[in-house]
């Protein structure tokens, strides 16, 4: 899948737009440094009006799952395709920053 993560105008020309293929490996790190954002973003509570809110522990738990299945495709997985399916071991290492 691309990863698009500027606002794209079109101006005339559809190539403009086009976006090439990201790898699996690219994807989630961009998946995990968006995460990270996101926990550094949000509270670490919420009010009980705002209760169904997500909270920094719940990017964080996302984040964790996303690491786990990235884990998994490096572990069990090959890379294939010129390095566009699967990730490699040794990239993989993941630290969890709890508050």
């Amino acid at each position: 899948m691309p990863i698009i993560d500027k606002v794209q105008t079109f101006e005339g020309d559809v190539a403009d737009l086009l976006t090439p293929r990201s790898t699996e490996e690219q994807t989630y790190d961009f998946i995990l440094s968006e995460l990270d954002a996101a926990a550094a973003g949000l509270p670490a509570t919420r009010d009980a009006s705002n209760s169904n809110r997500a909270v920094k522990l719940t990017a964080i738990a996302l984040k964790s799952r996303a690491a786990l299945y990235a884990g998994s495709i490096a572990k069990f997985g090959t890379v294939q395709l010129n390095g566009l399916v699967g990730i490699r071991l040794q990239k993989r290492i993941l630290t969890l920053h709890l508050p």
